[in-house]
């Protein structure tokens, strides 16, 4: 680092004595240097970054800047409060499990048992690894956590119940469209042949 610093003092000093002697051949120097290749690329970046710094502070002018501060805060406050939605969700979705969950072993098994199994679901028999746990009566309606309110959904049939349709109304729903009404339980079935092998 020294050896370097040393260095570009007696650059820049040779190079001062140099203009004093002759400034024309200098600048001639300057000017047949400024034509390499790698010289017009480092002029560029530099113009580059002249224009930048020009356009942000033209940008940053007091009108502009207050305009883009008020899109920022208002970006802020609805994340904010969608975050805060999010949290009150998954605390009344905690909430809620914690009353539906009624200490039914059998239906804590089948819930394990299901997971990586190739399995049919309730709603369109179509059989998949990636099946879910849905309820007859959804946990929002009041549902609890009992094998008897428990069937087999795919990532399809699932989300597009939710909450929102009881089961009669997901199969009216699905009538109503033209998409078949299965009632697929053969996976309970498979699950029931030797249930105490899965109950911890």
């Amino acid at each position: 680092m020294v050896v370097k610093a040393i260095g570009r003092l007696l650059g820049i000093a040779a190079g001062t004595v140099a203009y004093a002697l002759d400034p024309e051949s200098l600048r001639a120097w300057h000017r047949t240097h400024n034509q390499k290749p790698y010289r017009k690329k480092q002029i560029a970046e530099i113009n580059r970054w002249l224009q930048t710094t020009a356009n942000y502070r033209e940008y940053c002018k007091p009108p502009k800047a207050k305009a883009w501060m008020k899109r920022w805060r208002d970006r802020q406050g609805k994340r904010s409060r969608y975050r805060a939605n999010a949290k009150r969700q998954f605390h009344r979705r905690r909430a809620r499990e914690a009353s539906a969950f009624i200490g039914d072993r059998l239906a804590d098994a089948f819930t394990g048992w299901i997971k990586g199994k190739k399995l049919a679901c309730h709603w369109c028999g179509e059989k998949t690894t990636n099946i879910q746990v849905d309820y007859l009566t959804a946990l929002a309606r009041g549902g609890k956590h009992a094998f008897k309110n428990l069937r087999t959904a795919c990532y399809v049939c699932n989300p597009a119940k939710g909450a929102r349709m009881s089961s009669a109304e997901f199969a009216r729903y699905r009538r109503a469209r033209g998409l078949v009404v299965a009632r697929d339980d053969s996976a309970k079935r498979q699950f029931l042949m030797n249930p105490a092998s899965y109950i911890a």
